[in-house]
């Protein structure tokens, strides 16, 4: 019998990210922005064996031109983890995705599978998290302190 998966989440604020073109972005503006990226769905499907648990998601992940974009390509990094109720982390997988935008769109996006395996540490699966979100660049990070628009 396969366990209900914990509830999987996008964590809000960083469902979004900002990639900077070459040279000169050391200008964190919205101008210096070659692409931004959403996460904009996930779904997850569940087993478990042996104290862990395996987890199946298939995420959209979407990337929108930016005022600085150069080519029709990007490539984010986003992560998945598992957190207990006590918001404790207890496993953390990085993953890459590679988008191409059409010429001439603003936007492409593909949906991304990936599995990732955790040990639960024998709590009971009602009380674990699964949540994805982009890694973010320490730039991204700065971005966001002062524009807070995408």
């Amino acid at each position: 019998m396969n366990p209900a998966c914990p509830v999987a989440v996008i964590l809000h604020p960083l469902a979004n990210t900002a990639v900077f073109g070459g040279q000169g972005s050391g200008d964190l503006k919205p101008i210096n922005v070659a692409w931004y990226g959403i996460y904009s769905d996930i779904s997850v499907s569940c087993t478990m064996a042996d104290g862990t648990l395996h987890a199946s998601l298939d995420s959209v992940i979407v990337a929108e031109r930016g005022p600085a974009t150069r080519g029709n390509d990007v490539d984010l990094n986003y992560f998945v983890s598992l957190t207990g109720s006590d918001q404790a982390i207890l496993g953390k997988k990085s993953f890459s995705v590679h988008v191409t935008v059409p010429d001439k769109a603003k936007r492409g996006g593909v949906d991304d599978h990936v599995e990732v395996a955790f040990a639960i540490g024998g709590r009971p699966v009602s009380d674990l998290s699964i949540t994805v979100g982009f890694q973010q660049s320490p730039q991204s990070i700065e971005f966001y302190k002062n524009f807070r628009g995408r």
